[in-house]
């Protein structure tokens, strides 16, 4: 049973492989009752026509993971898309039910390659693209975030960082680094962006520096965020 995949992984490592190339633009979407349609814009780079299709999700948070549905609280169209070689078509999100009174709502909105069906005599490997942009619908109580953070020592020179979201708005953190609150050294990095929805919570583990622990001594936390960098002490708690 095994020949097949390992005739397959050979296949991929000795054949080209050919990546469709295509950019959409803007990379997050923003909608309200003030602005209910957003265009986007979507790029063919390649020499040849290209078949995109577009599906838009609700998306929530749970158990530190990252839960999509469908819905119909916004559409995006033309639902199939072929943009020509080098040339650039427009798809239009827009919302379909009234913002939330009180905080901001998520959604998603997918846009994948349609691979033409390969040639008899084909000798390279087609790898589609699939992109995910946030959407984001506002509401006129002017929602933030309001984040909650709290670290705890591992063993095995590892940390583990928690954040709870407990405003109506999302965070997108990136680039956290935890210091010493003596000397300002660096103790552990964790640069990879992530968003924190409202009401949701995320977790990090965190490789610390080579030779530094993590005791109960207070540390700053350091990241940036979109809606106002964090720069904050922390004090670790013992785990649970």
């Amino acid at each position: 049973m095994k020949k097949p995949v390992i005739l397959a992984l050979l296949l991929c490592a000795t054949w080209p492989l050919l990546a469709a190339t295509f950019n959409v633009s803007p990379i997050r979407v923003g909608l309200s009752a003030q602005r209910p349609i957003v265009p986007l814009s979507v790029r063919n780079e390649g020499d040849e026509p290209m078949v995109v299709q577009v599906q838009a999700v609700r998306w929530s948070q749970k158990n530190d993971e990252d839960v999509y549905e469908s819905t119909n609280d916004i559409l995006a169209t033309p639902p199939i898309v072929t943009v020509p070689p080098h040339g650039t078509q427009i798809v239009r999100v827009g919302l379909r039910r009234g913002v939330d009174p009180e905080r901001e709502l998520s959604y998603r909105v997918y846009l994948a390659e349609v691979p033409a069906p390969p040639a008899a005599d084909a000798t390279r490997v087609h790898v589609a693209l699939r992109i995910g942009l946030p959407v984001f619908v506002s509401s006129p109580a002017a929602p933030q975030p309001a984040l909650a953070w709290k670290v705890v020592p591992g063993e095995d020179g590892v940390a583990t960082l928690h954040v709870k979201n407990e405003g109506n708005a999302h965070a997108q953190i990136a680039n956290l680094r935890l210091l010493s609150s003596a000397d300002r050294q660096p103790l552990a990095r964790y640069p990879s962006p992530a968003y924190v929805l409202p009401g949701s919570a995320q977790e990090w583990r965190l490789q610390l520096e080579p030779g530094k622990r993590l005791g109960l001594d207070p540390v700053r936390l350091q990241a940036y965020m979109d809606a106002g960098d964090v720069d904050v002490d922390l004090t670790p708690q013992a785990a649970d």
